[in-house]
Formats: structure tokens, sequence, C-alpha cells
């Protein structure tokens, strides 16, 4: 092999080893803020399940359906099953209850029903 075949070479493996190491610097740093971000979501999630049953009277009901919290205060007056209902899952968990309307399996709320509690999501 030449001299001049070897620098070629040379050159191209340095060039190589900077470009790895600028990309290895650079990579970390755009990939940070998403995990931060998402771990902050997480912790935002999180403590905002963990108010839920500080949230607990027809002044300030939230409830969880399907895993999304709601803020359903403002509904209150407007349920066609009365406001009885409603109030006994502020503060908790009223998946069940809505999946069934309370009356058993296969009584599932409308499609209207879904689009005015999507109206309440908080997260």
């Amino acid at each position: 092999m030449s001299k001049q075949f070897l620098k070629q070479i040379s050159r191209i493996a340095i060039l190589n080893f900077l470009f790895i190491a600028l990309l290895s610097q650079l990579l970390p740093a755009a990939s940070s803020p998403s995990s931060t971000s998402s771990t902050s979501s997480i912790s935002s999630a999180t403590d905002l399940l963990n108010q839920l049953s500080q949230h607990n009277k027809t002044s300030d009901c939230w409830i969880v359906v399907g895993g999304h919290l709601y803020d359903i205060t403002t509904f209150f007056g407007s349920h066609p099953g009365g406001d009885a209902l409603l109030s006994k899952y502020c503060g908790t968990d009223a998946t069940q209850a809505y999946d069934t309307k309370n009356l058993g399996p296969g009584q599932a709320h409308s499609g209207d029903a879904q689009a005015i509690l999507a109206q309440y999501l908080i997260q």
C-alpha cells in the first residue's frame, strides 16, 4: 500500500471518529427534553389522579372513566339520570358505572354522551 493511500484512510477514520463523537453529543441532548417532558407528563398525571378523591362533592366533582380524568362539576343539572346518580361517583373511578349506565352489561352510554363527556376532560 502506498503512503498516500494510508494517509487517506487515516483521514477518513479520523473524520468518522469526529462525526460519531459529534453525533453522540447531539443525540442525547435532542432526546433529553422529550424524556424529561414525558416524565413530567407522567408525574403531573399521577398528581392529578392523587387529587381525585379531594374532588368528591357536587360543587367540585372529578371522576375517572376509562383511565381519563374529567371535571364534571358544571354538568350537574343536565344529566338525564339526575344529579343523585352522578354525585355518588364524585372523587372516584366511575368507569364501570359509565360503561353499564348502572343497569348491567350491554347498556353503554351513547355516542352523544361520549361526546359530552369529552368536553369535561382534564387528562
